[in-house]
């Protein structure tokens, strides 16, 4: 789920329970059990960047949150993660191996294979990447 806005609240629920709102909203975009959770949705809600803000009960800012924007420019190398590209990168691989065990080192035996594997790798790195612009967590450094 995205927003259109740059700036994103987290304020206490119901019931014990944290909401992500919009500022000046009544409704929440998402209910979720613990403030760590709320906030770590938040970021991801914000992925052209802008601000998560905590707030307690009183409406009192506790905890600001800059969120980056994506770069502007890629690298050369970066290709958007997509399921089919994953399998055209595996498809490379898989029959620049199996030609290069039939030709050994005939041009399309070595080619193949390396294609793919840069292939794959790039979408791997581009995948790292997207995930740590974003702010997951899952990812560190």
């Amino acid at each position: 789920m995205e927003t259109g806005s740059t700036r994103i609240r987290v304020v206490p629920g119901s019931a014990g329970r944290w909401e992500v709102r919009e500022p000046g909203s009544t409704w929440a975009l998402l209910e979720v059990d613990s403030p760590t959770e709320a906030v770590q949705r938040a970021r991801r809600m914000l992925s052209r960047g802008g601000t998560v803000e905590v707030l307690d009960q009183t409406g009192r800012v506790l905890e600001t949150q800059v969120v980056p924007p994506p770069s502007a420019t890629n690298p050369w190398w970066y290709m958007r993660p997509k399921k089919s590209w994953w399998v055209v990168g595996v498809l490379f691989l898989v029959q620049g191996v199996s030609r290069f065990a039939a030709d050994g080192f005939g041009w399309l035996g070595v080619l193949l294979p390396l294609t793919g594997a840069f292939y794959l790798s790039c979408l791997t790195a581009s995948h790292r990447r997207d995930n740590r612009i974003v702010g997951d967590t899952r990812e560190t450094g």
